[in-house]
């Protein structure tokens, strides 16, 4: 039984169609949250995480979004704003990370996939995590 409510909150989950994403995706359905399932290429298993999230009365969707290129990020982020109105909450959960403190972290072409994510003009666009550290 999850004891926290997140009614009303919207989350991404980058890689969330499997593994740990998945059961992430699945944990903030159950705690109330409108859950984006971020994917590469499984389809299939992004679409079975939504409606399991869905058999079990939540609300998700699966975006597909391929994240070393920085559009696709963007993308995903606007994607997520677009279906639920905002967000909230931010699980990069996809690829690799380079450490670097959010605002040092450039397009430049060695940035990482989580990079890119994590710095997807969320600020500028006014839609982004709200009280989450990234």
């Amino acid at each position: 039984m999850i004891s926290v409510s997140l009614a009303g909150q919207v989350a991404l989950v980058s890689g969330g169609s499997r593994g740990i994403g998945r059961a992430t995706a699945i944990l903030l359905a159950q705690a109330g949250a409108k859950v984006a399932i971020g994917y590469r290429r499984d389809e299939p298993a992004a679409r079975e995480v939504v409606a399991s999230i869905q058999k079990a009365k939540g609300t998700a969707v699966a975006i597909a979004a391929e994240l070393s290129v920085w559009d696709q990020a963007r993308l995903l982020v606007a994607n997520c704003c677009d279906q639920f109105g905002g967000l909230d909450i931010l699980v990069v959960n996809h690829g690799i990370w380079k450490y670097a403190p959010i605002d040092r972290i450039t397009e430049a072409p060695t940035s990482t996939s989580r990079e890119r994510l994590a710095y997807a003009d969320l600020p500028r666009k006014g839609c982004g995590p709200s009280d989450a550290e990234i």
